[in-house]
Order: C-alpha cells, then structure tokens, then sequence
C-alpha cells in the first residue's frame, strides 16, 4: 500500500495466545496482528437500508456507493455479502451490520475503485478468508479505496471485504497494541468487539 502502515487484527474460531499468533503472523506493512474468538452474541436492530441514491460520484455517501453489504456472524461462522444476496440467502446470522461500498467482491476489487484516485482518508474494514476467520483492519495513514481493497484481497486473500468507515470516524482499542482511539466525530458507530 504504498508505504502505508496498517494494523491488521484476524479473528479466528481457534483460541491461541495474543502473543504468540502476533509473532507468528506478523506480515509486511502489518504492525500487529492479534486472534481471538469469534463472538456470536447480538440482535437485529434495524431492517437492511436497500436504498439507491443518484448522482455525481463523489456527492454519494459510502454507504450509497452499491453495492454495499453485510458483515455477519452466525453458527461459527463469518461472511460479508452484498445487502441483496445477504436478504434473497438469509444466512444464519446471530451479529450483522451494514456497511458499504464493498471492497472486494468474490475475489474483484470494486469497480467503481480508481487505482490512483487523490481521495485519501483514513479507513477501517473487514475481509474474511474462511468462515472461521476474519480480518479487521485500520488504517494508520491515508489510503484510497483501491489501496485499501487491493490490501484486502492481495494482502491478506480474501475474496469478500467490506468498509466500515473512514476519515476521522476510525477507532480502534486495543491496549497490547498501545490503541485506545477516541472518536473523531464526537459518539460511536457500531462497535465490533473481540473479547476473552
């Protein structure tokens, strides 16, 4: 990514101790890496925004940028859909939030990504390269889309990633990493915890 650092957290199923799998998979342009265990308790708090706005690109808000999708956890098991698959499959999912625009789909990075694109932001996502493994990742320096994406699929394999939020809202706590980010725009989002 250009130079960019990122932290880059993996959540598996499989229990290992933080310090050893922050050894073992410590990867180029990747300051930490941590495990943990996928959580399975949540509830629905709102139906799925199918909306589609219309207009000059950079006047659309992320979310609106199709198509976006969801990341879930259900049975054991993550996944990030598109919003219209996730309805029509309606995979089992106990935690799942909307989010959007996807970055990678089913292994392609998001076609309206420009490689060179000057919108630079700080930015956070996740991507899963199984069903029992996904990855968070923030930005430490600003990135594009493209780069972003292009971290997600070439980076770290997967064949589904989606962006959470960008610019000032990204935040991460994480003490072993020295991380307790306040939120840049006064209150929080959603919040995806990985907890013991």
């Amino acid at each position: 990514m250009n130079g960019t650092s990122i932290v880059s957290m993996v959540v598996p199923r499989r229990r290992e101790s933080p310090r050893k799998s922050a050894d073992a998979h410590n990867q180029t342009k990747i300051d930490k890496h941590d495990k943990g265990e996928v959580g399975e308790r949540a509830c629905l708090a709102k139906r799925a925004n199918t909306a589609t706005l219309t207009g000059a690109p950079n006047a659309i808000p992320n979310f609106f940028k199709k198509p976006n999708g969801v990341f879930y956890i259900g049975n054991g098991r993550a996944g990030i859909l598109e919003t219209r698959r996730f309805l029509a499959e309606k995979p089992e999912a106990n935690f799942a939030t909307q989010s959007g625009p996807m970055l990678i789909i089913d292994g392609a990075i998001h076609p309206a990504f420009i490689m060179n694109s000057t919108d630079r932001k700080m930015r956070n996502g996740v991507g899963v390269t199984s069903p029992t493994e996904a990855h968070f990742v923030i930005t430490k320096d600003r990135v594009n889309f493209y780069e972003f994406a292009r971290y997600f699929r070439d980076g770290l394999g997967c064949r589904n990633a989606l962006f959470l939020d960008g610019g000032v809202a990204p935040g991460l706590y994480a003490p072993e990493f020295g991380r307790n980010d306040a939120p840049g725009h006064g209150g929080y989002g959603p919040i995806i915890a990985v907890v013991d």
